[in-house]
């Protein structure tokens, strides 16, 4: 027992060593996770389904944004080969190309709530590589703790612990690893009372139904009315009339001496809009993105307020999943490359910044802002926006409506 609670311990140490909070997976399959659904099935879906890739690169490139810029502690002044902390870390960003590789990652978090990244060497970052999360066939802890975490195994490959870097974003339920879009549409929902089919499925059966019906229903049918031939040629007729195109039924009656042919048109039939509806509805939440409803153009009772305050949910949790990765990036990333110069990390507080850093000059911006509102070449709560972007600490909030329609007022001072 003595020995399991030192292994505990030590388990504890190295986790939370390396940052992040602390998930103990459950045990199973000798130390093996295995994701449920299988990640090649959420790659499937992924990229057949072009609803849900839209929603995840949109978010991922909002995320993101123009990029990043770095900033350190000015105070911390050493060097090493004639370069700050700062410039050893924009030098390598440039290098192993981190730009680009934030916005693979940063998607591969949104969609499959994990990403992986091989940096191949345990001492020394020698590459920055993305594992394809369709790849990964599972997550690989230690057998008798299932605390440490031991690697990811993909199709081709066996990745060590100590050669990567793991972000498990979302993590939810009985596992440590991150949840994201893709498995929430390709999960059931099992209760007690049954058993519902993912979305994803229940979205690929409706439009599956939908097309069926198109090319069954979109064209008109016809009936073809032989008069004065007897069953056997009718049948005969049939099957060479059945292999023309549309839908088409041959009608023999036995007082016609006469044929024609009947176009029947079909109605159009309502009264499923409202299932149907209600189905997107909760797609479109599962996306955790508003954007689809917006550009779609809402629906009944997705009001301007309805809109504003989806757009404002959307932005919090981009904002979350930023300071998640820039979290990440700092600790995984930035903090090895000050170190294996011989600099201090802790002292040079290098750090990622996904806006820009450097604020436009006041002594212009200003008055000429201020001029425009002047002139109402700007609102009120557009003026207050704008202040309140450049960094001004002021409370967003509504402006009685005569205040931000008047135009008979004089000019504000």
């Amino acid at each position: 027992m003595s020995r399991y609670i030192e292994k505990l311990v030590e388990s504890l140490k190295a986790l939370t060593g390396k940052g992040g909070s602390l998930v103990i997976p459950e045990k199973i399959y000798g130390g093996k996770v295995y994701p449920k659904p299988k990640f090649s099935d959420l790659n499937a879906v992924h990229i057949g389904d072009p609803d849900i890739r839209a929603a995840i690169d949109f978010i991922g490139d909002v995320a993101v944004g123009n990029g990043f810029e770095t900033t350190m502690n000015k105070k911390y002044t050493t060097k090493s080969g004639g370069l700050t902390a700062k410039e050893i870390v924009d030098d390598k960003c440039k290098k192993f190309g981190m730009d680009e590789l934030s916005q693979e990652f940063i998607r591969d978090l949104v969609g499959y709530g994990n990403s992986v990244i091989w940096h191949k060497n345990p001492v020394k970052i020698e590459v920055l590589a993305r594992v394809l999360p369709g790849t990964i066939q599972s997550f690989d802890f230690d057998a008798e703790t299932n605390l440490i975490f031991k690697g990811v195994k993909t199709l081709h490959k066996e990745f060590p612990a100590d050669e990567l870097i793991w972000m498990a974003y979302g993590r939810i339920g009985k596992t440590s690893i991150g949840v994201g879009i893709l498995q929430s549409l390709c999960t059931a929902l099992k209760t007690e009372t049954g058993d519902r089919p993912p979305f994803a499925e229940i979205k690929n059966r409706v439009q599956k139904s939908m097309m069926e019906q198109i090319e069954k229903f979109s064209a008109y049918n016809e009936l073809w009315v032989l008069g004065g031939i007897d069953d056997a040629k009718a049948k005969e007729y049939h099957t060479k009339i059945q292999a023309l195109k549309n839908s088409r039924l041959v009608f023999n009656p036995k007082k016609e001496q006469t044929a024609r042919v009947h176009q029947l048109v079909p109605e159009r039939m309502r009264g499923l809009d409202f299932y149907a509806e209600t189905l997107w509805n909760s797609f479109y939440l599962a996306l955790n993105t508003p954007y689809p409803k917006l550009i779609l153009g809402g629906g009944a009772g997705f009001t301007e307020a309805a809109a504003n305050a989806a757009v404002k949910m959307g932005d919090t949790r981009i904002s979350a999943l930023r300071r998640y990765a820039k979290r990440v990036i700092e600790t995984q990333i930035f903090d090895r490359w000050v170190i294996e110069e011989g600099l201090d990390p802790h002292a040079a507080q290098v750090r990622l910044n996904w806006q820009l850093v450097e604020k436009p000059n006041w002594d212009v911006l200003l008055p000429l802002l201020e001029k425009t509102w002047e002139l109402k070449g700007i609102s009120d709560s557009e003026w207050r926006g704008i202040l309140i972007n450049l960094g001004v600490s002021l409370q967003e909030k509504e402006l009685p409506k005569t205040e931000q329609t008047d135009e008979s007022s004089e000019a504000r001072p």
